[in-house]
Formats: C-alpha cells, structure tokens, sequence
C-alpha cells in the first residue's frame, strides 16, 4: 500500500485528474444491470509521514460522487503491508464503499491507480464484493398497517406524569414546615 518515494503530484491535486468529456453523461447504471459494492481504502498520510490534506481527499470523494452518484465512508482503518524495500509499512487509511454497475469497474480501477500515483504508494487495496445489492425505497403504508413505532425518550413520556411528592423540592424535610 505504501511507497517510499515523495509524489510530485501532492502539488496539483486537480492536474491528476482525468477530464471528462462535456456533452450528455450515459445514464447510471448502478442501480441496474448487475451492481457490485467496491471498497477503496485510500492513505491518510504520505510516506514521510505527513498528513494527506483534507482538500486531496475531498477531491476524491468528489470525483467518486461525479462517476458514481454516491459514496459511503465506513471510517478510520489500520492496514499493514510488506514494501518493496522489505520494510513494513503500517498506516491509518479511509474506507470508501462505492456501488457501481460491474461494466463500471475498469473507470473505478483507472481512478484509483492515478490515486496510487498522485499518493506516492506502491499499491492501493480496492476489494469488489459479490453480495446482493439493493436500494430499497420507501413504501406506502398498507391499510391496517401502522408505522413502525419509535421509541420514547423520558423527556417525551407525556403520559406519565411524576410523582411530584418525591421530586426533590416537594420533599418536606423533617423538622421544617
């Protein structure tokens, strides 16, 4: 995952990216034809150990969001590798879940290698898992049916009142009335 080389490209972020051509976009795919979860595990630092500015990795969720209409950021994870040097490389990455049409694949696989490149890294872990994928929408409640019922906070138990005698200021204390 990591790569002991500086990247020129940690200047001009932007330049790395590949331009896409004006003119309509084909429709999404995604939620059609056969849809595939991809996750991406992208670096939060450099090798020299400086952090990847939130800028950088706005641009790639930005650019995700350009191709695939959506993202999901399932957190902070550590990850290990061996390095060409032979050295271990341990380092916090960003885990990024991308649904997208299986035909889409290569676009994502084009993306993260300029990633790879712009982020000084040997390699990039991107994972395509084979599960049944579904984007389930809401649903007119049927007859009879009521909605799910959302549990109460205690603020909200309108229909207990407290017993105001044990209340600490509605205690009478022994000796003072």
């Amino acid at each position: 995952m990591a790569r002991e080389v500086h990247s020129p490209g940690r200047q001009g972020w932007n330049a790395m990216a590949k331009p896409r051509k004006s003119g309509k976009r084909k429709a999404r795919s995604s939620r059609a034809g056969n849809p595939k979860e991809a996750i991406v595990l992208i670096p939060l630092t450099y090798n020299d150990g400086t952090q990847v500015s939130p800028e950088t990795l706005q641009s790639i969720q930005e650019e995700i969001f350009v191709a695939f209409h959506g993202w999901t950021i399932e957190g902070t994870v550590k990850g290990a590798s061996l390095m060409q040097t032979g050295q271990k490389r341990v380092e916090d990455l960003l885990k990024v879940s991308v649904v997208l049409d299986e035909s889409q694949i290569p676009e994502l696989e084009m993306m993260v290698a300029r990633w790879c490149a712009g982020l000084g890294q040997e390699t990039m872990l991107m994972k395509i898992a084979d599960f049944v994928i579904k984007f389930i929408p809401p649903q007119a409640i049927p007859t009879g049916w009521s909605r799910v019922p959302r549990p109460r906070r205690a603020a909200d138990s309108s229909s207990v009142s407290p017993d105001r005698s044990t209340l600490p200021s509605n205690r009478k204390q022994k000796g003072k009335e």
